[in-house]
């Protein structure tokens, strides 16, 4: 009979729009030890936005690079950017009517950084954070057991887009791979069971962003179905209109999107397992959105895990704090209990 883990991740996936003027929110992310894997979208760092330059005058974190390569190049030329989920300006709260919703290739040098942050408290700690830069297109297989705290991040080489993976968990990492800034994922191993992790954030301008997956899937990591998978991500796409959008015009962009996810569902059945929409299987018809602007208030951030493991799953919330509302998305909040096998 297999032995319960006393672990049980918990994942929240989060499109955050951006890293720097909002520093708020990641610090949050940061300090927050209730949340052992973290996925987010529109970092916004860009390549030529160095992790220190973004992290700089964060409760008095100190940097040191590994490299001293491209120190001196460092460019202030970030600037923050909106969000680029529907093109929106106006504000709208998904449940009392204010939250804000603003407006609206390849090539990263790979590098780690190593972050050191003295806590405020009264019991002062040192916690060291390494930032691992994915390169795309190339697989990064970790040491054999990483103790600090990990971001793994895939940025565009602009300022906009950009997924990152956040451990804060001690884990071995058996491959890593990203491309772009639209995705990553890491399949690693925590306490004897191994996950693969998918961060996604399908921007408008992307039309075959859920084939790149898969097929990444089957070139770089054939055992992937037989981890604990878990995908999540800004979509850009209500999955079932009726339920997942206020009765608002739907944008027309989210139709081609919604054809090529449901595709992706499908050719991930014919690997012998099925994807399901983690929060509507658990909460049923019931209505909740994740992002608002003024033609529609809808779901676009969604949390996918097999249909074989939804059975470990304990809840999934989309969280509607004040301290998620820095973000025009609400987050998705999954917990779940593992059993060893």
């Amino acid at each position: 009979m297999a032995a319960v883990n006393k672990a049980k991740p918990n994942v929240i996936s989060w499109n955050i729009n951006g890293m720097k003027s909002k520093k708020d929110r990641f610090d949050i992310l940061m300090k927050n030890k209730q949340f052992d894997i973290v996925l987010l979208q529109e970092t916004k760092l860009g390549e030529k936005k160095k992790v220190e330059d973004v992290l700089a005058g964060m409760n008095s974190m100190e940097i040191r690079s590994e490299s001293e390569e491209g120190q001196s190049d460092l460019e202030n030329e970030y600037e923050e950017g909106q969000s680029e989920s529907e093109n929106e300006d106006e504000e709208e709260d998904l449940t009392a009517g204010k939250k804000r919703c603003s407006g609206s290739k390849e090539g990263q040098s790979e590098s780690e950084y190593e972050v050191k942050k003295q806590s405020k408290e009264e019991d002062i700690e040192e916690e060291v954070y390494v930032i691992k830069d994915l390169t795309t297109h190339q697989t990064y297989q970790g040491p054999n057991k990483i103790q600090q705290r990990i971001m793994y991040t895939a940025n565009l080489h602009s300022r906009s887009r950009g997924v990152a993976i956040l451990v804060n968990k001690q884990h071995k990492c058996l491959k890593a791979y990203s491309e772009y800034g639209d995705f990553a994922w890491v399949y690693i191993e925590i306490d004897d069971q191994k996950y693969t992790f998918v961060s996604v954030y399908y921007h408008r301008d992307e039309r075959d962003l859920m084939s790149r997956i898969h097929q990444s899937f089957l070139t770089h990591e054939p055992q992937w179905t037989k981890s604990k998978l878990v995908i999540g991500g800004d979509f850009n796409t209500t999955l079932v209109p009726s339920v997942d959008l206020e009765k608002r015009k739907e944008n027309q962009e989210h139709t081609p999107r919604r054809v090529k996810m449901d595709k992706f569902i499908r050719d991930v059945k014919l690997e012998g397992v099925k994807l399901i929409d983690v929060w509507r299987r658990k909460n049923g018809p019931k209505k909740q959105f994740t992002y608002s602007c003024k033609r529609h208030i809808s779901r676009l951030d969604y949390v996918f895990m097999l249909e074989r493991d939804y059975q470990y799953v304990q809840t999934c919330e989309i969280p509607n704090e004040v301290e998620y509302t820095m973000s025009d998305h609400y987050p998705v909040v999954l917990t779940m209990q593992f059993k060893n096998e």
